[in-house]
This record gives structure tokens, C-alpha cells and sequence, in this order.
């Protein structure tokens, strides 16, 4: 699962640096401009005027990548999770209707070979049905560009841990059959599986594939930002020491 997540970051990043070194670029030209209309670079001696240039323009980049970084990243997964719950009484109702087919699928399998694996037959069936209620999520137009290759990692997340619950159960279900028989299709539908097809775990499973999803970004952006405020904490500390010693 986490190799899905790095996979799907991996690709993510690089759209999402760009878009972040964009911003920053025109941080620069703004302040730059700020500066020659203030004068602030005539009143600076020669050789302290490109340090004095660095250090001003290197303020609002931070801030400015530091607030476009998080700010994208939280409207991204809010936006992810709005999907999630909107799609709450879609996925209910559309799984409901599907519930017979792919239960149909599963009967007419298990009938055709009753030596199947279960561990196949889990897969195969989680397969099916995540892809058709994810259909929505095909739709990436509402996403940032950075966050649409995650788009993929959360199906792949979201049939993985779907085939995992499926295949638990249809263990449980299915444990010691070996003929579909009318004692067999009470169990099945007895079952908590049912539950699952018309809906009742899918959105949280979605929601913590979500979660899941946008734990690497977090960690990257906390890193990050750290290392871009060091310097200009060490500055302060630096200014802050040094007007203090000349007072002393």
C-alpha cells in the first residue's frame, strides 16, 4: 500500500513544485519592484546590497511557497473528502442496485468452479466493484493539477483494501462449501457483505484511503518548511544577539 502512495507522490511532486516555484518567481518580481521604488537599495553600502537583495527576496518566497504548499495541499484533500461525502447517497444507492449483479457473478463463479481461490475470487470481485463506484472520481477537473496522479493511487488503495474486506468475509461466508445450494445463498446474504455492496463501509474506506493518500505530502511540507524559515530564524537570533552586545 505505501508503495502505491510514494508511487502516486512521486508523480504528483513535480507538478506540484512547479506551480509552487511559479509563485515564488513572482513573490520576487514584486518585491524587487517594492524595493527600487523605496530606495531601499541605494541607502545599502555596494557590498552589502546583494545580501541585503537575497535576504528580503528570500522572505516572502518562503511565505509565499510555505502558504501555496499547505493552503493546496488542505483544499486538496478537503476537496477530496467533499467528493467522498457527497458521493455518500450515490454510492449507497448505485451499490444497492449492484449488489445482485456482482453477487450473481460470485454465485455463477463459485458454481462453475467450486475449488476457486478465495483469495482470487475476492480480488476479482473488489476489482469490479470499486472500479464502478469510483467512476465519479474519473472526473479530476475539480482537483489541483498536482493532486491527479493521486487519483489513480487512491483506486488502486480502494480495490486493495476492498479485496482484502471482501476476501475476509467471503472466507467466513463461504468457509466449508462446496456446492452453491439454497443453504449456501442464506448464508451469503446474511452475511456482513451484503452491507458492504450496499454501501455501509465503502466511504470509510474511501475516507481513509484519502487520509492515507495525503500523509506523504504533510511530512514533506513539514520538512520543508522547516528548512526554509532556518535561515531567516538564525538571522534573528543573529540581529537580536548583536543589538544586544552593542548595548552592553
Amino acid at each position: 500500500m505505501n508503495t502505491i502512495w510514494r508511487n502516486a507522490f512521486a508523480h504528483a511532486t513535480g507538478e506540484f513544485n512547479f506551480m509552487v516555484i511559479v509563485y515564488a518567481l513572482l513573490a520576487a518580481v514584486v518585491v524587487l519592484f517594492v524595493m527600487r521604488k523605496t530606495g531601499l537599495m541605494r541607502r545599502e553600502a555596494k557590498w552589502h546590497r546583494t545580501l541585503v537583495c537575497v535576504y528580503y527576496l528570500y522572505i516572502p518566497i518562503v511565505f509565499v511557497c510555505a502558504a501555496t504548499a499547505w493552503s493546496t495541499v488542505y483544499s486538496a484533500q478537503s476537496g477530496f473528502l467533499s467528493a467522498v461525502d457527497q458521493a455518500r447517497p450515490a454510492i449507497a444507492t448505485a451499490s444497492a442496485d449492484y449488489a445482485s449483479s456482482v453477487w450473481s457473478s460470485i454465485v455463477s463463479r463459485f458454481r462453475k468452479e467450486p475449488t476457486i481461490s478465495l483469495r482470487e475470487l475476492g480480488r476479482e470481485v473488489a476489482r469490479e466493484y470499486s472500479a464502478k463506484l469510483l467512476e465519479g472520481f474519473s472526473d479530476t477537473s475539480r482537483f489541483t493539477l498536482f493532486m491527479k496522479p493521486l487519483v489513480s493511487g487512491l483506486q488502486e488503495g480502494v480495490a486493495l483494501s476492498l479485496g482484502a474486506y471482501i476476501e475476509e468475509k467471503l472466507v467466513d461466508t463461504l468457509a466449508g462449501a462446496t456446492k452453491v445450494d439454497k443453504e449456501l445463498l442464506q448464508r451469503i446474504w446474511k452475511s456482513d457483505l451484503v452491507v458492504l455492496l450496499q454501501g455501509g463501509i465503502v466511504c470509510d474506506i474511501l475516507e481513509h484511503q484519502v487520509t492515507q493518500a495525503f500523509k506523504p505530502f504533510y511530512a514533506y511540507l513539514r520538512v520543508m518548511t522547516i528548512l526554509f524559515l532556518l535561515p531567516v530564524i538564525l538571522e534573528t537570533a543573529f540581529s537580536v544577539y548583536r543589538r544586544r552586545k552593542r548595548a552592553a
